[in-house]
């Protein structure tokens, strides 16, 4: 929700934070693996961080990037495609290797909703219509759902 705020992953160097909308960065941690893929930060507190990796799952950081640990609930080793609710930013999609989940306000329980036998790599949410969702496989296939995940098109 600050514009101002934004952070960037670099493999090898770490996670990196601007609080003057990109002018100037300071370096966060070393902490994340190089295996991160994906970084979202909640839109209702910047102190709250979600990376996606190759194999060590979804992490979680409550002190802005300093530490991580694997967000609970969610037993994925790849976690890899993030995306925010637009209605509730503390909501947050992740597409992994057995499917795509959702979490509940407080991310503590994840939902799988479709894509049961599919490897998500990546997943955006439409601002427009928030029950339409896209998902990417590892195999470059599309889906498609316009009713929040109950039923899903290629």
């Amino acid at each position: 929700s600050d514009r101002e705020i934004f952070f960037a992953f670099i493999v090898s160097y770490g996670l990196w934070r601007s609080d003057d909308a990109g002018a100037t960065w300071t370096l966060v941690s070393k902490e994340l693996p190089d295996t991160a893929l994906a970084l979202a930060a909640l839109g209702t507190n910047p102190e709250t961080l979600y990376a996606g990796t190759m194999d060590k799952g979804l992490l979680k950081s409550v002190d802005g990037g300093v530490s991580w640990k694997s967000a609970s609930g969610l037993s994925a080793r790849t976690a890899l495609g993030l995306a925010q609710d637009p209605r509730d930013a503390r909501v947050l999609f992740v597409g992994t290797g057995s499917g795509l989940y959702r979490s509940n306000a407080e991310g503590t329980k994840w939902t799988r909703i479709g894509l049961a036998d599919k490897d998500i790599m990546t997943v955006a949410v439409s601002r427009a219509n928030p029950s339409r969702i896209l998902a990417i496989d590892a195999q470059g296939r599309v889906y498609r759902t316009d009713d929040a995940g109950a039923t899903w098109k290629k």
